[in-house]
């Protein structure tokens, strides 16, 4: 395959640390890290791109800078439904990324985003938010 593996897109590299790619889907296809982003967690993407033609170059992907393969870091709020989304489906892993170092990094990822959504909400709207979301599980199954 000829393409940027994505365990070397650290571009730029004043804004990129500690990048962990946790799902590369090979030639053609998408990847997803999860890396530090001026200091802070966050998920990225990008479609690595390929050669149509062995003897050519690999194109950077995208997106990319100046030619450079870069990441598309992910809003916060989506970053859980993409995780969880590699677990559900298998997908963590591929290319050289070792699968079961990729799912515990995952795994912690969620553990963070989530502990830390659920940390700066009040106790008792956590409390009325997960009653609410119990009650609407019985309604839609029509024990209510």
């Amino acid at each position: 395959m000829a393409y940027i593996d994505p365990q070397h897109v650290d571009s730029p590299k004043s804004f990129v640390s500690d990048l962990m790619p946790v799902y590369d889907g090979g030639e053609w296809e998408s990847s997803v890290a999860l890396l530090k982003w001026e200091g802070e967690d966050r998920v990225a993407m990008r479609w690595n791109g390929g050669t149509e033609n062995q003897s050519q170059k690999p194109t950077p992907g995208n997106p990319q800078s100046r030619g450079l393969p870069t990441w598309f870091v992910v809003d916060p709020i989506f970053d859980v439904a993409i995780l969880q989304t590699l677990l559900e489906k298998r997908l963590a892993g591929g290319g050289s990324i070792d699968k079961e170092k990729a799912q515990e990094a995952i795994h912690r990822a969620i553990e963070l985003r989530t502990s830390s959504r659920e940390a700066s909400i009040a106790p008792d709207q956590l409390l009325e938010q997960k009653v609410l979301a119990i009650l609407e599980k019985f309604k839609s199954e029509g024990k209510i």
